[in-house]
């Protein structure tokens, strides 16, 4: 037995144990916050989730009675039906993370689904035709990165990994041959948008940036929102500042916070709304049923019971952290002195 195998047999026993204190304290700790966070959101909570539960049904009417019977149309209905589903799912943890604290984490999610909206207003814009190359394009991101989950020695050889390689060229050559080069290019599903009639044979660009879908569906102001999400994603050193900013001198301070839980969450309801928007008007523009529209008034009116929700409670949050600040005797400082202007929240105002 080396050295340092004598030591971890001999101690680690007690690591574990201490870990498991520290881990005690720091519950028992938090214990508070945890309880006025559920003071501050507790409402919200439950809102948000019925708005999720309600979107939902509406996402099954789509997939269900709402479906175009044209199979040229239909196409758009399914790409805008998916889109929405993955838009539930992550406004579901953008407002599981911020009610929990964790603002960082939300905006994060957040700049995911800014992403999600651009495709499902794109879509829902132009031609039927860019949802069929859409719902084709997995395909085509599954061949370029065939590599990645290849097996290694013998296994790269077994029958089965050579059928699935076969498997996945064959169905990548279908798609080019239905929709063309152009599918292979990054966002290549977006092309023909891009081309003008009469230029069908000129060279294909290296990709199609994303920043051109945006300009395409006139969202300027939510470019901002974009990058400042991605800077909670990439590991520059401004992401981290607004990370850590709360700390004091040189202390992390790990856990919850109480500041800024309501941005993602308000930016993120306008999104989903949204991509609401371009699922059912897509839906009562194929099928003509006003039923729809009833709908999309329903959830666009219990989003905003959940956004001033979201508010009131960040607005108790703000007020119990100000009278705590007040009340400390100079030089005492806890971690969570540090707020910075609620800014870049879409209000009923904002350009849409």
């Amino acid at each position: 037995m080396t050295r340092t195998e004598d030591f971890w047999d001999r101690h680690l026993g007690d690591l574990v144990n201490d870990a498991l204190g520290l881990g005690l304290a720091r519950a028992d700790g938090l214990e508070p916050f945890g309880k006025l966070l559920g003071k501050a959101f507790g409402t919200t909570r439950y809102l948000s989730a019925g708005y999720v539960q309600l979107a939902g049904h509406v996402n099954n009417m789509a997939l269900g009675p709402w479906m175009p019977e044209s199979s040229r149309t239909s196409p758009k209905v399914q790409a805008l039906a998916q889109l929405h589903a993955r838009s539930l799912i992550l406004i579901e943890e953008i407002f599981t993370l911020s009610l929990m604290g964790y603002p960082s984490g939300a905006a994060s999610l957040a700049r995911t689904l800014h992403e999600v909206r651009v495709v499902a207003a794109f879509l829902h814009r132009f031609e039927a035709r860019l949802s069929e190359r859409y719902l084709a394009s997995h395909i085509v991101d599954l061949w370029k990165t065939r590599a990645d989950f290849a097996p290694v020695g013998s296994a790269k050889r077994s029958k089965r990994w050579l059928a699935t390689e076969r498997e996945m060229e064959d169905r990548y050559q279908a798609v080019i041959r239905r929709h063309g080069e152009s599918m292979a290019i990054e966002n290549g599903w977006a092309l023909p948008r891009f081309i003008k009639r009469g230029e069908p044979g000129r060279p294909l660009p290296k990709r199609v940036p994303f920043a051109r879908l945006e300009q395409e569906v006139r969202k300027p102001f939510d470019r901002v929102i974009y990058r400042q999400g991605s800077q909670h994603i990439h590991a520059s050193h401004l992401g981290g500042i607004k990370t850590l900013r709360s700390g004091v001198g040189n202390e992390v301070l790990l856990g919850p916070r109480p500041f800024d839980l309501d941005r993602a969450a308000l930016n993120a309801m306008w999104d989903v709304q949204d991509i609401t928007n371009s699922l059912l008007r897509s839906c009562g523009h194929f099928t003509g049923k006003t039923e729809i529209y009833y709908w999309l008034e329903a959830l666009d009116q219990l989003s905003f019971v959940v956004r001033g929700s979201m508010s009131d409670g960040q607005d108790m949050l703000d007020e119990f952290w100000a009278g705590r600040k007040a009340s400390r005797p100079p030089g005492l400082h806890t971690g969570h002195e540090t707020q910075t202007p609620r800014s870049s929240v879409r209000t009923r105002n904002s350009p849409e």
